[in-house]
């Protein structure tokens, strides 16, 4: 039987009512991290406290439909990838036995939120809370820097002095379960290393979960 949904990667008709944004046939040629769906921060002799969990939760390689889907969210003015992407990303989660108490996206700048008019990662955590039954704190975590893109950055030293600062916390979460910090991508790691630093103040458990990362693929020759 047909959903009302179509998958957003073909277009076509999706017959799963439990990933009804995404059909099998697409599901199937994702690319997932099959060997290890963790990455990491990388450390350039920083510290995180020790319930600051340092592996990060990356079910999919930044490559073909995944990487395009998130350009489209960050670039293409359209969030609707953030419905079948978010759910994925809570299952992966979810394989890990992690039962999140709160989840948080890592904020854009207003500014850079005004320009794009939604911030990818409260979409992606949005889908989230949806599919693990979870409150979403888009208000506990505040970006007050305006840093320039990542991409440039000259190096890894450099990209993590731009976004050390850029986070600080505007309210209070009573409870001591785990924080689900999520963002869309994971390149060096230095945004969710300065968002988890700021967020390890309350003094629980934090987990980051990204979509994707590069981080640790294979290199495989071009046909």
């Amino acid at each position: 039987m047909l959903t009302g949904a179509a998958c957003l990667f073909c277009k076509r008709r999706s017959r799963d009512t439990v990933r009804p944004y995404i059909c099998r046939s697409c599901l199937s040629r994702l690319p997932f991290r099959r060997q290890s769906n963790r990455v990491s921060f990388q450390s350039l002799a920083l510290t995180l406290p020790d319930h600051v969990n340092r592996e990060v939760i990356c079910p999919f390689y930044y490559t073909g439909a995944i990487r395009e889907n998130l350009l489209i969210m960050k670039f293409g003015g359209s969030w609707h990838p953030a419905r079948a992407l978010g759910p994925l990303m809570a299952e992966a989660v979810l394989r890990r036995g992690i039962c999140a108490d709160i989840i948080v996206p890592v904020p854009l700048h207003k500014k850079r939120l005004q320009s794009r008019g939604f911030n990818q990662a409260e979409r992606l955590a949005a889908m989230l809370g949806r599919t693990m039954s979870r409150p979403v704190r888009a208000d506990l975590l505040v970006r007050t820097l305006e840093t320039p893109p990542q991409s440039e950055a000259p190096d890894l030293a450099g990209r993590f002095r731009q976004v050390l600062s850029a986070f600080e916390l505007s309210g209070e979460a009573d409870g001591t379960g785990t924080v689900l910090l999520v963002d869309d991508v994971l390149t060096t790691g230095a945004t969710l290393y300065a968002a988890a630093r700021v967020l390890a103040a309350l003094n629980r458990p934090v987990q980051a979960v990204v979509c994707a990362s590069n981080q640790g693929k294979p290199v495989i020759p071009d046909r």
